[in-house]
């Protein structure tokens, strides 16, 4: 069974869970040198993030989050880097024996979110399918018993060709990345019978600064010079 309440199905939700638009290739080698040097120029104004990876929930280890959507499990102010969150949801639909999950993170001022990857994702069965949502706030105010999209800042249902991907385009729209400072609360649920546990990446980095960002700009403005 998927694990999506039957509400959350209208046609302009499910046709962007399969469709992304491509990214365009630089076409020209003047397009491709100009793209090389601007990275080169931003690179260069931004600390370097954190390597290593921070481990910041892990439900084998720190216990249950929350099965309360407007008690969300508050985590840890992320750190710059990759911050991981792992759980399970099962059953969703039953208020006793099943699990839904529900937690906040929080973006600190300075930084940003531009990816959300999904690292890992597996079930004690055939349908690894779940639903996963986000909404602005440190609540998800959608009561899963009477659905409504329309508070939610996005959502999709995640599945094995997602694995090792960058989701949060598929889940919010490019309008709306990066995701900038301030709580971000997130929303879990397999309505099958089949355990679903996934592991979540946050790639937190640092805003660039106006600085950094002109001087990239003169470092294409003086790229396109020298190719005319």
């Amino acid at each position: 069974m998927v694990g999506v309440p039957t509400m959350f199905a209208p046609a302009r939700f499910a046709r962007a869970l399969y469709l992304r638009e491509s990214e365009k290739q630089m076409k020209s080698s003047k397009g491709r040198g100009i793209r090389m040097i601007l990275a080169a120029a931003v690179g260069a104004g931004v600390c370097s993030m954190a390597s290593a990876q921070n481990v910041v929930w892990d439900e084998a280890v720190d216990g249950d989050l929350s099965d309360d959507w407007l008690n969300p499990t508050q985590l840890p102010t992320l750190l710059p880097g990759l911050n991981t969150v792992t759980f399970s949801v099962v059953n969703s639909d039953d208020e006793v024996n099943g699990d839904r999950d529900y937690f906040t993170i929080t973006i600190p001022a300075g930084y940003q979110m531009s990816t959300l990857d999904l690292l890992a994702l597996s079930a004690d069965g055939p349908d690894d399918i779940a639903f996963l949502a986000i909404q602005v706030g440190n609540q998800v105010t959608v009561n899963p018993n009477f659905p409504n999209p329309e508070p939610l800042l996005g959502w999709m249902l995640t599945q094995q060709q997602n694995v090792g991907n960058d989701i949060l385009e598929i889940m919010i729209g490019q309008d709306n990345i990066p995701l900038g400072p301030g709580q971000y609360s997130f929303w879990a649920q397999q309505t099958g019978q089949d355990l679903t546990t996934m592991t979540l990446g946050f790639n937190i980095e640092l805003i660039p600064s106006p600085g950094t960002l002109g001087v990239a700009g003169l470092a294409m403005f003086g790229a396109m010079r020298r190719r005319r």
